[in-house]
């Protein structure tokens, strides 16, 4: 899979572009003027302390919430306020802090469900069986067996999503996600939960899916994995953007230890 470079993406270097983000509930801001930019084929982490306004970035970029002011501009267009549905459209898709799967459906239905929006045969083609139809549902088949090989989990196909283990239920997300043909994957703290063989899985497979063209987004609290694979780092602390770069850069940098640590305060 290739990843897609309009023009606008050549000219500006830039798959994601977020400008000013600012995000209010009342009198609480939750992300303060926050601005970054993802390159073509990165894995970009944003980190910092819980209520860092990580995850609120993520709902305004895939449209579960509509920024206060600041412009989200992908692959050259805004997709500022746009619909979570309409979003995926344009090409971006995401997992969520909290596993949502279909736990009473299979693990390739999970799957097929992320195919919808790529299909085109409408209900009367399903009652009528016809040759679009027959078409559609064999490319569905084939295309989640793809993802589902690709995240190693084809063997457990015809389990039910919560018959998986919980590493495995963070996979079959990651494996529905990818069924959209995103080119910019967000991934919200992918490795919560795991244990250190399924965080090392992890680590491998995000580069896999930046290695099949895909860009990569993702809020990680476990520092091992996020300076394992991360080209680039955004810190936030209270909503506020207070670093960005290289691994090294962020682990040597003052303001990102004492959000993480604190300070001694005289008594």
């Amino acid at each position: 899979m290739a990843a897609a470079s309009p023009a606008s993406t050549v000219r500006t270097g830039a798959v994601l572009e977020v400008e000013g983000l600012t995000m209010g509930f009342g009198g609480l801001i939750a992300v303060s003027e926050a601005s970054f930019a993802v390159r073509p084929r990165e894995i970009l982490s944003i980190i910092g302390p819980n209520g860092a306004g990580k995850t609120t970035v993520f709902n305004c970029i895939t449209g579960f919430l509509r920024p206060t002011t600041g412009r989200i501009t992908f692959e050259g267009a805004s997709i500022t306020g746009l619909r979570p549905d309409l979003i995926v459209k344009r090409g971006i898709a995401r997992t969520f802090q909290m596993i949502r799967l279909f736990p009473h459906l299979g693990v390739d239905e999970n799957v097929m469900i992320g195919l919808h929006g790529r299909t085109r045969a409408g209900t009367l083609d399903s009652l009528l069986h016809t040759p679009r139809h027959r078409r559609e549902e064999a490319w569905a088949r084939e295309e989640t067996y793809r993802w589902l090989r690709f995240v190693g989990l084809d063997a457990h196909a015809r389990l039910l999503a919560r018959e998986l283990a919980y590493g495995d239920q963070r996979r079959l997300e990651i494996a529905r996600a990818l069924a959209t043909a995103p080119r910019l994957l967000i991934l919200d703290e992918p490795a919560s939960g795991m244990n250190p063989a399924e965080k090392a899985e992890l680590v491998h497979l995000v580069g896999r899916i930046r290695d099949a063209g895909i860009t990569v987004l993702f809020i990680e609290h476990d520092m091992s994995v996020v300076m394992g694979i991360s080209d680039r780092i955004i810190v936030l602390d209270y909503g506020v953007q207070i670093a960005e770069g290289v691994p090294d850069e962020i682990q040597r940098n003052p303001r990102v230890i004492e959000a993480y640590l604190g300070r001694e305060d005289e008594e």
